[in-house]
């Protein structure tokens, strides 16, 4: 059980009826990201099997079906960000373990020890 703390699970609710219709009719969006993902040379490196992807790809249409705002962009817009997202955070977890995160482009640990003398 996760911790209320843990920003990684949210807690979305029951879906409106609005929800469900465009999760059902949108499911396409899938289909076409994982035509582009699934059969790349990365997801063939990586090792990741195609449900796997597909699954990610659901995860991210029902996520997208939450987060989408209206005002913004479409609703194909922000789900197909949101669903090739989601392939690629998967394919980061099946090759890597977990999803790398960008580095800083300073290493400040290294500079505890300079002096302006020097």
């Amino acid at each position: 059980m996760p911790r209320s703390s843990d920003r990684r699970f949210r807690h979305y609710g029951p879906p409106t009826p609005q929800q469900l219709e465009l999760f059902d009719s949108h499911q396409g969006i899938v289909r076409l990201a994982h035509g582009r993902i699934g059969a790349s040379w990365r997801a063939r490196r990586a090792g990741c099997e195609p449900a796997d992807l597909w699954q990610a790809g659901l995860i991210g249409l029902w996520q997208a079906t939450y987060t989408w705002d209206p005002d913004r962009a479409s609703f194909a817009t922000c789900a197909l960000r949101r669903v090739t997202g989601a392939m690629l955070d998967e394919l980061d977890r099946a090759r890597f373990g977990r999803v790398r995160r960008r580095r800083s482009l300073i290493d400040h640990s290294a500079m505890v020890g300079l002096d302006a003398d020097e």
